[in-house]
């Protein structure tokens, strides 16, 4: 059983209607995701009141950005360039890095998907924990990483270290020049970026 406690947002009781009708409904708030600016009022909305995706690290980093607006307004300029990352710390554990496979499939990216399983990789039987399996996603035009989706022991590890590699935009040669070394949960990284390829040169 999975069970996800939060808050709610108070912003209906700011009055935002009163500016714009439109602004009534809260989930359509016309905020711009890289300056956390409400259209071109001088008003930026972050937080619990208004992040996406809704973790602790973006909220964090996304107040730093509207601060600095605050400050310089009306001179406004877009600072949030995080890659997204999102865990839930279950056993095991479940991670999204940058874009999931229906976000893509929504924005119809073409793309291909390498899959690796960790049922029969060498670090997660010797803990005795080789389940789930890692997924990541290559646009097949450029070859540049895009996501990928995390259901393994230590999951949280392997989303932070592809976080990192997806701030660099690498290709997937890019990646598969770098070192993985043994014996690793990382190596089931490799593979998956391998099956990547290998369908990727099959096509």
């Amino acid at each position: 059983m999975l069970n996800a406690t939060g808050r709610v947002s108070h912003l209906d009781g700011l009055g935002l209607d009163q500016i714009d009708p439109t602004y009534s409904d809260l989930k359509q708030l016309p905020i711009d995701e890289y300056t956390k600016q409400l259209a071109k009022h001088p008003i930026f909305i972050v937080g619990d009141a208004h992040t996406t995706p809704p973790v602790q690290h973006e909220a964090s980093y996304e107040g730093k950005i509207a601060v600095k607006n605050v400050f310089n307004f009306p001179d406004v300029t877009e600072g949030k360039d995080l890659p997204p990352l999102s865990v839930v710390f279950s056993s095991p554990e479940i991670a999204i890095v940058g874009q999931s496979y229906k976000q893509l499939k929504d924005k119809q990216i073409d793309f291909e998907t390498g899959f690796a399983s960790y049922e029969n990789q060498g670090r997660a039987t010797v803990l005795g924990k080789n389940i789930g399996g890692i997924e990541v996603y290559i646009e097949k035009d450029t070859q540049i990483f895009l996501g990928a989706e995390i259901f393994v022991t230590e999951g949280e590890h392997l989303a932070h270290l592809l976080a990192w590699i997806l701030k660099q935009k690498p290709t997937i040669q890019d990646i598969l020049s770098q070192p993985f070394y043994h014996p690793t949960l990382e190596e089931g990284v490799r593979t998956a970026f391998r099956d990547a390829k290998y369908k990727l040169k099959s096509k």
